[in-house]
């Protein structure tokens, strides 16, 4: 298997050709020192299996830090902690580099406490916040703290750094026209504008030495206008070579195009390898291409290394929800692999609102530090009713620490809505995700009843220790006149095969009305969303909503309806209100209510009313997303 052969990656050898992405988790102190959750987090995935870890962004000035508890390189005060950190990761078997990093204008002074820096006077998109024009010397002052922190790397113990000029910070704003407006030696040209980062570079090299290993990560394409091109990056990779990179890692994408860097899988897998690939051949070979973006199973991973592809993997989502992942594809258990879904919830959208990283299906991501999953001294006959993303992780984790459960579940089949859900375009993930809980909960020996829709009294005689109850939620049927039609049937409904006329009304343009919408366009129906809100899709990852929107503007048997209100359903036909008007859309062969769930809590009545104690997890609770529910269900199972 070429993906696990040694590697050299400049001067260093690696066990095999897998390096986990530099990502922000927000675990560090306030100080930018490792914390015992960050420490214990990159334990774990070193752990793992990975080749080279490459620890999140460090700030190389106070200006220049992007998130509130980002890791820190400003000050020798922190070689200390870090040194202490790295000799814990080379102890679990992995090599280690550290990313440097200025945000430039993609921050806010709420992070930084001072005012933002960057090339040009211009906001950020996203951010909105003005920044400051850089004076030369400023500049020169940037060149240095760059090398400083370089230096602090190393005398830190670290085996490499990785000068972060990508995804729109400090040094691409200076490399792209898209951001740098300037008209002096640093601005204009593209010889100008690339003039920052080589003096970067040359500023860390001459503190590193020419031995240590340095690779530089770019957005080989930013996708914005006026942004950097592909045949702009294979320039420039020629002159990183010249003076003295020892890698490049191809990324792409700005906070603009933020879903370029943390793409769904709408973008296809392993959507950066063809640029990655241009690259290697722009610079005859010379030094290691490492190749980043939805690289999520070994076939394709070890396809683009024996290719010649690229030299080296890069992950970084698949790390966090599964740290074992490279372990068990050296081993083969492919089986066991808690595959990633793309979906940015508990990460990108987490770490985006200023809060800890989490994983949407990995509960235990960022709280290494805090669980294990030993054995519960006292053993328990468990019981869990319903076996959708809660049902299936408490039933999971409870077996895992040696009680004995029964999993009940009423339909045929297990996974409760998380059938429906892995059927819209781009969703199949979510099946995989089914799966590997189904294999886990089978190995561990779960008792699975299927079919049965059980009640209080059969619990009661069952005489189990605890019950646990996901028994999900129903949908919400919007009463209008008209709405008791043969006519109107649920989202649920068509997402496991219902069958539908030729043009449809979607009334609810959420996640689950927009993906139903989605998959119906698929079919080649026309759709209506009618949606009480000013847009669609309010609710879903930035990045999913992104790709989705990209389709829904060019889509011609779309209609989207926002700030509309159903009032009435009749034969062949809708009648809506829209800004104080009512409007008849006509020839409306069937009716979908995407228009929320509600709780199903007839079970924890009839437990109620028997006096039979239990924990109720998930859409039971509060009709929520797959996240909550897997929380809960993880928090309740390590406490019994």
């Amino acid at each position: 298997m070429k993906l696990f052969e040694k590697a050299k990656f400049g001067s260093i050898d690696l066990k095999n050709r897998i390096i986990m992405s530099a990502m922000v988790t927000n675990y560090c102190n306030d100080d930018g020192t490792p914390s015992e959750r960050f420490t214990r987090y990159h334990e774990e995935r070193a752990k793992g299996g990975v080749g080279m870890i490459t620890v999140e962004a460090g700030y190389i000035s106070k200006a220049g830090r992007g998130f509130p508890t980002q890791a820190g390189l400003h000050q020798d005060s922190n070689v200390e902690a870090w040194k202490k950190f790295v000799e814990r990761i080379h102890a679990c078997g992995a090599k280690v580099s550290i990313q440097l990093h200025h945000a430039g204008r993609q921050t806010s002074s709420a992070s930084t406490g001072e005012a933002l820096e960057a090339p040009s006077p211009i906001p950020c998109p996203v951010m909105q916040e003005m920044p400051k024009e850089l004076s030369i010397e400023r500049i020169h002052e940037l060149v240095n703290e760059y090398g400083a922190a370089a230096r602090r790397a190393k005398e830190a113990g670290f085996d490499a750094v990785e000068i972060h000029g990508g995804h729109g910070y400090l040094i691409c704003q200076f490399q792209s026209a898209y951001s740098n407006k300037r008209q002096d030696e640093y601005g204009g040209s593209q010889e100008n504008r690339e003039r920052f980062p080589l003096e970067v570079l040359k500023s860390v090299r001459e503190n590193v030495g020419h031995e240590f290993p340095v690779a530089y990560k770019l957005s080989a394409e930013e996708g914005v206008a006026g942004g950097i091109r592909i045949e702009d990056t294979c320039e420039f990779a020629k002159k990183l070579v010249a003076n003295g990179v020892s890698a490049i890692i191809c990324s792409r994408g700005v906070y603009e195009s933020a879903h370029l860097q943390t793409p769904t899988i709408a973008a296809g897998y392993g959507f950066n390898v063809e640029n990655a690939t241009k690259i290697k051949h722009a610079i005859n070979n010379a030094i290691p291409v490492a190749v980043v973006g939805l690289i999520k199973d070994f076939s394709l991973a070890e396809k683009i290394i024996s290719e010649g592809k690229a030299d080296f993997i890069v992950m970084g989502r698949s790390l966090i929800c599964d740290p074992e992942f490279p372990n068990k594809m050296k081993e083969g258990r492919f089986e066991d692999i808690r595959l990633c879904l793309s979906c940015n919830q508990g990460c990108v959208e987490k770490l985006l609102g200023g809060n800890a990283v989490e994983c949407m299906i990995n509960p235990m991501a960022g709280n290494e530090y805090r669980y294990d999953l030993s054995p519960a001294k006292d053993k328990k006959k468990i019981v869990v009713i319903g076996s959708g993303p809660a049902g299936l992780e408490a039933a999971k984790i409870a077996a895992m620490r040696g009680h004995d459960v029964t999993l009940f579940e009423k339909e045929s089949c297990l996974g409760g809505q998380l059938n429906e859900a892995s059927v819209p375009p781009y969703k199949k993930d979510l099946k995989t995700y089914l799966d590997y809980q189904v294999h886990e909960i089978n190995k561990l020996g779960v008792t699975i009843r299927t079919g049965e829709e059980v009640t209080a009294q059969q619990i009661k005689d069952l005489g189990v220790d605890e019950v646990i109850v996901a028994t999900g939620s129903l949908p919400v049927m919007i009463n209008v006149p008209g709405s008791d039609s043969q006519s109107v049937i649920s989202a649920r409904d068509v997402l496991v095969g219902a069958e539908t006329g030729e043009n449809i009304a979607v009334i609810g343009g959420g996640l689950v009305g927009s993906e139903t919408a989605e998959f119906l366009l698929t079919q080649h129906k026309k759709v209506t969303i009618v949606e009480m809100v000013d847009e669609i899709a309010r609710d879903m990852a930035g990045a999913a909503k992104a790709f989705m929107m990209s389709y829904f503007n060019i889509e011609p048997n779309l209609n989207i309806m926002c700030n509309s209100k159903l009032k009435e359903i009749g034969e062949g036909y809708i009648v809506v209100e829209q800004n104080g008007s009512d409007i008849k859309l006509e020839n409306i062969d069937t009716v979908v209510m995407a228009a929320g769930a509600r709780s199903n809590q007839s079970l924890l009545s009839e437990l109620d009313s028997l006096g039979i104690g239990y924990n109720a997890i998930g859409d039971c609770v509060k009709a929520r997303q797959i996240i909550h529910a897997v929380n809960e269900a993880f928090n309740i199972a390590i406490t019994i």
